[in-house]
């Protein structure tokens, strides 16, 4: 991944810092959202 970041970076010729960790813990954190939704709305179509 971060590999990619930096081939991205440099073939736009871009300066401004990637922070691969950040990006990478924002996807965790999506993704973790919705798989929480997902599990409520499971929850609640099994309760009622």
């Amino acid at each position: 991944m971060t590999k990619a970041f930096n081939i991205h970076y440099t073939l736009t010729g871009s300066h401004t810092p990637v922070h691969p960790e950040g990006v990478e813990a924002t996807k965790g954190l999506l993704i973790g959202l919705a798989l929480s939704q997902i599990l409520w709305i499971g929850i609640a179509l099994l309760v009622f």
